[in-house]
């Protein structure tokens, strides 16, 4: 995996949240949210495992040390970086909710954090994407 197509990628994910924003596609689809964070999800591994990849290159011995890690270190490297981002991302609507929400959110109870079901099913569906991008771009050399 490489920087450019995780960025990419990344960028595309993102444009579709603001598209989704601007559209209002949250408050007319209740199930909008579920592939948007199951695609940040998949983006976030994609980068995960750009980092993962230049971390490789840079080490003298790549091939011993590729040769004595663990099967499960890779996934457990990406859901691991994920689920940060996912807790950040949660972080950053509750700030919006609850910082600076306009006055037709507050009238319309129009949030973007509804429960904590919901918090707990976005972080969720953001993993299943890591899990997604895992499955789909790692390769055990």
């Amino acid at each position: 995996m490489t920087f450019t197509k995780a960025i990419f990628t990344t960028i595309g994910v993102y444009a579709i949240n603001w598209l989704g924003v601007i559209f209002g596609f949250y408050s007319r689809f209740n199930w909008f949210d579920i592939p948007v964070h199951i695609m940040g999800g998949f983006a976030m591994g994609m980068l995960a495992l750009a980092i993962y990849n230049q971390g490789i290159k840079d080490i003298e011995f790549k091939g011993r040390f590729e040769k004595h890690l663990a099967f499960w270190f890779v996934p457990l490297f990406v859901t691991g970086f994920v689920a940060i981002i996912a807790i950040l991302w949660e972080v950053h609507e509750f700030i919006l909710d609850n910082w600076f929400a306009t006055a037709e959110q507050i009238i319309y109870r129009n949030f973007t954090q509804t429960s904590l079901a919901d918090t707990m099913f976005d972080m969720l569906n953001g993993l299943l994407g890591a899990l997604g991008s895992v499955i789909v771009f790692h390769r055990k050399r």
